[in-house]
């Protein structure tokens, strides 16, 4: 017998934490650099990180500036922490979090450096792409480029490809292409950075035939492929409606031991769902959680339930509400629409009407919160 949604949701768990880092541009503050009657900061700060302990050295930090740091000062102050780059990076992300710094070009060039140099090229990866979204950055990085070409300062295929990233965040993939170009004719061989930039520009814009020819061409020349190759493609090819090609790739993927991301599972759930395959994107759901581990967002849930209304299989939409409640997500006003609509198509008006009087009783509850 269906029970009313209301019935399902206790008091849910918390979901599992996770870690946080606050990376976006309106976290960044105006802060006045320190004034003249507090310490010098470089070598202050520098000794308060390498000698304290951790539990104090960041109250100590903020007590001495509260005012904080210029991206010059944050530079000079990394760079002596450039042979411990993880407690560089907790420095960056600190600066972050209580808006120390109002960090530029420099400074994010210094911690991307320190971070490449020791091989922590994920972290690296990480604040590349936070620093594209920063406002005007991008621009300031072009002329950077354009001052090393004056001063005849050779780029390396890393340099490339940070540029060809930046480009391809902002949607200028035909730029981001004759990068790749200029590249080749210089005699640098792009490495699996590089094709995975391009695949993913090329894949995120919707042009999956051109990224399919940089992967063959991979192939060919004996780079592997990565897990982010392979989840920019099923990225593409569900972008296109192309699931059969994107569930091609997946299963290569997972055939490879590679775990694919929540946002992966859930574009080939949605692809899946599109094409009204309900109970294979169901089956692919249970099979990422059962033996990959992988965690999905509560709109992959809502994905599968909406379908499994649409084919009028209200019984395994229950089930699948029930155990979306018991891992903390609450079902939300897309979810009663979904069940209403499924107990419509079945004719069952006594439900229908049931779930729109819980529906405003929610909103009731939610107003008075």
């Amino acid at each position: 017998m269906a029970i009313f949604l209301k019935h399902h949701v206790n008091t849910p768990r918390l979901l599992p934490s996770v870690a946080s880092f606050s990376f976006s541009s309106s976290s960044y503050s105006t802060t006045s650099p320190p004034s003249s009657d507090q310490p010098d900061p470089i070598a202050t700060v520098t000794s308060i990180l390498t000698h304290h302990r951790s539990k104090s050295r960041w109250s100590n930090i903020l007590t001495l500036f509260p005012s904080g740091f210029t991206p010059s000062q944050f530079s000079q102050i990394t760079l002596q922490l450039k042979n411990n780059p993880h407690l560089a990076l907790r420095f960056f992300l600190f600066t972050e979090q209580k808006s120390l710094c109002n960090h530029n070009l420099s400074s994010y060039s210094t911690i991307i450096h320190i971070l490449s140099r020791a091989r922590l090229k994920t972290r690296a990866r990480e604040l590349i792409r936070v620093a594209i979204r920063t406002p005007g950055l991008l621009e300031k990085v072009e002329e950077v480029w354009s001052e090393m070409e004056s001063l005849g300062c050779a780029a390396n295929g890393y340099s490339y490809s940070i540029l060809m990233a930046a480009l391809c965040e902002e949607g200028k993939v035909r730029e981001a292409e004759e990068l790749w170009e200029e590249m080749r004719v210089k005699g640098l061989e792009p490495d699996i950075v590089a094709y995975n930039t391009m695949i993913g520009g090329f894949c995120k814009h919707g042009e999956i035939i051109r990224a399919e020819e940089l992967y063959r061409e991979m192939g060919l020349i004996g780079i592997q492929a990565t897990c982010v190759t392979y989840e920019n493609l099923i990225d593409g090819y569900c972008k296109v409606a192309d699931i059969y090609s994107a569930m091609l790739i997946y299963k290569d993927m997972c055939r490879k031991g590679f775990k694919p991301q929540g946002l992966t599972v859930e574009a080939l759930v949605r692809g899946l769902c599109d094409k009204r395959r309900v109970l294979e994107a169901l089956e692919t759901m249970r099979v990422a959680v059962r033996e990959l581990g992988v965690y999905l967002s509560g709109k992959s849930y809502v994905l599968l339930i909406k379908g499994l209304c649409e084919e009028k299989k209200m019984e395994e939409a229950l089930k699948l509400q029930a155990e979306m409640v018991g891992k903390g997500f609450k079902p939300d006003p897309e979810i009663y629409e979904a069940f209403i609509d499924g107990y419509l198509r079945q004719g069952n008006k006594e439900m229908e009407t049931m779930l729109r009087k819980e529906v405003i009783e929610t909103q009731k509850e939610q107003e008075k919160n």
